[in-house]
């Protein structure tokens, strides 16, 4: 999947380079259970990061460790990581 952004300075749009997803993982918000309040991870070709989070925000960094720190701080957990108990 490749993603184009763009955004328009002083009335001018200007396009961004094309980038191909290269891994998309989830994420719960663990401190809100049981309210599920999720949030998005893609990491791109080029090493970037953004993060969607369910206000609607999105967030940029340069790398994916910089993303799942941001994640962390803001207590959630990675989907694959929960267990059983998690889920009770």
């Amino acid at each position: 999947m490749e993603v184009e952004g763009a955004i328009k300075i002083n009335g001018k749009k200007m396009q961004f380079k094309q980038k191909s997803i290269i891994k998309e993982n989830w994420w719960l918000m663990s401190c809100s259970f049981p309210n599920l309040n999720w949030a998005r991870l893609r990491t791109y070709d080029d090493l970037s990061a953004e993060i969607l989070d369910c206000d609607g925000s999105k967030y940029t960094f340069s790398n994916e460790e910089e993303a799942r720190y941001f994640l962390m701080e803001d207590e959630f957990t990675q989907f694959e990581s929960l267990d059983r108990e998690d889920e009770q």
